[in-house]
């Protein structure tokens, strides 16, 4: 006889085995827990995104000044110059605010805005912005490219005469801080002004962008300590579930079938192990509430 309950099977092999009938309430927990660690997995994958990004804006820096250095004229035009490592650095820009939005967001309406959870989010990012020229320069360049232009526009190449009488050529793409100063001025804030006061007239693109990543690392680090009490009372919460499959060496699945039948209707978020392996949870150690 047809069974309409979900289920726990145990998958192994190509082999499906079911375990037991899943109640209702059950499926809300298991599903409320591994939603939450997929909302942290979430965070992960932007900050892969802006690590990503920064390795796009590097290598197209590297091939234009290789290109430069060849006497291509390719890279002559400076407007295509600074269009195309603009291009790149917004993508850095925009993925960055991203993730610091992503994760306020998702604190606030996981944990309530007055939560203790929130107040050490807004330290972590506090802490970050208040030791990081990079990262809070790239911050308020977010906003300066937003309301003022293009935050690029100092691109030049320029040749000298080697001792063998050939010519050597060098492609320079700085930051004119002064500009980007004078132009938006209200874009910074008054730590992001007091920087760009005392900063060079010029400053290298590339060291500025690829020093933000180490940042972001220690940003998700912190977010981890933060949240990771929550972390462990969902992974614990997911594995009262389906637990009882991976202490058999096999992986769980949700589905509605007859009893010894493969499932056919699946449920889609899986419960992450190596997330929890990572903050001290292993899986092999949980067994059903009932047990």
């Amino acid at each position: 006889m047809s069974q309409t309950h979900p289920r726990l099977w145990a998958y192994r092999g190509g082999t499906f085995r079911g375990l037991r009938e899943i109640s209702a309430d059950e499926i809300e927990a298991y599903e409320e827990a591994v939603e939450h660690l997929h909302e942290f997995i979430g965070a992960e994958d932007l900050l892969q995104i802006c690590r990503n990004n920064e390795r796009d804006f590097g290598a197209t820096l590297a091939e234009l000044r290789t290109l430069a250095g060849q006497d291509d004229p390719s890279v002559a035009e400076g407007k295509f110059l600074a269009l195309e490592m603009n291009r790149r650095l917004l993508s850095v820009l925009t993925s960055l605010r991203l993730y610091a939005e992503y994760n306020e967001t998702r604190f606030k309406r996981r944990f309530g805005t007055d939560s203790k959870e929130v107040a050490g989010l807004k330290t972590v990012f506090a802490n970050a912005y208040d030791s990081s020229f990079s990262y809070r320069f790239l911050c308020g360049l977010r906003n300066y490219a937003q309301h003022c232009g293009l935050p690029i526009e100092y691109v030049r190449t320029t040749s000298r005469l080697r001792e063998d009488e050939t010519l050597e050529h060098k492609l320079e793409v700085n930051f004119e801080m002064k500009k980007l100063l004078a132009k938006g001025r209200k874009c910074w804030g008054s730590r992001g002004r007091a920087d760009l006061e005392r900063a060079p007239l010029l400053m290298d693109v590339e060291p500025v962008v690829s020093e933000v990543i180490p940042v972001l690392e220690q940003i998700q680090n912190g977010l981890q300590a933060v949240e990771r009490t929550s972390l462990l009372s969902s992974g614990r919460a997911a594995l009262r579930v389906v637990g009882e499959a991976y202490l058999q060496g096999a992986e769980p699945v949700l589905g509605v079938a007859g009893v010894g039948i493969p499932p056919d209707e699946f449920r889609s978020l899986a419960v992450p192990i190596e997330l929890l392996d990572r903050i001290g949870l292993r899986h092999t150690t949980v067994r059903r509430a009932s047990e």
